[in-house]
Formats: structure tokens, sequence, C-alpha cells
């Protein structure tokens, strides 16, 4: 695996996506609804991925 400051997008929702969806959906329990949490999420994480610096974790 690559070090997290080095991994793309991609990597990251490749890696993370069953995660968050199956977050999402145990959280809203409809299918639909945690499709759409799912993707808020990632579109908010690209639109700050420039401003990660890799001192964390990703999955924080």
């Amino acid at each position: 695996m690559e070090s997290q400051t080095t991994q793309t997008f991609e990597d990251i929702v490749t890696e993370y996506g069953d995660f968050v969806f199956n977050l999402t959906y145990r959280i809203l329990g409809n299918h639909a609804d945690a499709e759409d949490a799912a993707q808020d999420a990632f579109l908010a994480a690209y639109r700050n991925f420039v401003r990660f610096r890799g001192e964390s974790r990703v999955s924080t």
C-alpha cells in the first residue's frame, strides 16, 4: 500500500468506498439514501483533498 501522502483520490475511494457506504447504510437504513450520503461524503473529501497533509489517517 502506498503511503497516504501519495495516494490518489481514486485510491482512497477504492479503499474506503465500501466502508463509507456500509456506515451510511447502517445509519440511514435505506440503500438510496446511503448511496447519496456516501457520494456527498466523497464529494466533500474531494473538494478538500488538496488540504490533506497526511498527518492523520484518511479514515479519520
